[in-house]
């Protein structure tokens, strides 16, 4: 279950990647930012109150708003921020280090095991993202672009190492861990808007049209809703550098998801790219499966 809510996130996360285009030419990025956690936060609460799962340890709730302050509010600001000083191609590769950065965190600071299939999965998984992304007329990155993706990348490795300490230590639902750090996001990306803004915030809402409504409805309801509780029930089951692998498997889904809904061109050398990105993220996963019914064989004879 734990893996089938990663990759049903990952789908949730890739998803919302295509659908901001449509709110980009209207919403500053900050305030995309608050608005998604905000109406994330507020699915979450009434989930959790509704659902009577809104019980928690106040230290772990106080540990939740923390951790949500800075993921995902501030290392998201910071990977947005950057965006806007690089390429997409530069962030996604940036991005697709995570897995071997967390692999090594979780290895030095919390003593996971370094499982092979889980760092050759992460490299194979890197190698195709590079090939899928690496079109040359995607244009030179920025030093200062690349540095703040790099920033946000390494924080998110180190983070999802708490995120699995905070998940492991809460004994309760998921969905009220989730409404806690995503409240903790919205108030870090809120101050960021009030603080930073040279208007007055949602000055364009009077003129935001239907479509761009409807695209901030599904990110913030439905995809921030649900994924971070998802992202928590995960991180309670499995280690830390498995639940990362799958964060690269939002580059692929974003490909197929742009095909299916954009009508963007997908050549056979992108499927079979998407394809290996998948198998490598499948391969732990797969290699389990096989030890596992080795020993329940081994068992029976």
């Amino acid at each position: 279950m734990a893996h089938l809510a990663m990759i049903t996130a990952a789908i949730f996360w890739s998803s919302a990647s295509v659908v901001s285009k449509a709110t980009f030419a209207t919403v500053p990025f900050i305030e995309l930012v608050f608005i998604r956690f905000a109406l994330g936060a507020t699915t979450q609460w009434v989930v959790a109150f509704t659902t009577g799962r809104a019980r928690i340890r106040p230290t772990i709730a106080l540990r939740a708003i923390a951790i949500g302050v800075l993921e995902p509010g501030i290392i998201t600001l910071i990977a947005y921020w950057g965006l806007t000083l690089t390429t997409a191609v530069h962030v996604v590769v940036i991005f697709a280090l995570m897995p071997i950065v967390t692999v090594v965190f979780a290895r030095l600071l919390i003593s996971e095991p370094l499982r092979v299939p889980v760092v050759v999965g992460s490299l194979i998984a890197l190698a195709a993202t590079a090939f899928l992304i690496g079109d040359p007329r995607q244009g030179a990155g920025s030093f200062e672009g690349d540095a703040l993706a790099m920033t946000a990348m390494v924080l998110a490795s180190g983070a999802a190492l708490v995120l699995r300490r905070n998940a492991q230590a809460h004994a309760g639902s998921a969905v009220s861990l989730s409404a806690l750090q995503l409240t903790g996001g919205a108030a870090s990306s809120g101050l960021v808007m009030l603080v930073s803004s040279p208007v007055l915030p949602f000055a364009w809402l009077p003129d935001a049209d239907g479509t761009t409504l409807a695209a901030l409805a599904y990110i913030g309801f439905i995809v921030s809703g649900s994924s971070m509780a998802f992202y928590n029930f995960a991180f309670r089951r499995i280690e830390a550098a498995r639940v990362s692998l799958y964060v690269v498997l939002i580059t692929p889904l974003g490909v197929v998801l742009a095909a299916l809904l954009l009508d963007e061109a997908v050549s056979w050398l992108d499927a079979g790219l998407v394809a290996l990105i998948v198998a490598g993220v499948a391969l732990p996963s797969a290699i389990e499966l096989r030890q596992r019914r080795a020993r329940a064989g081994s068992a029976v004879a």
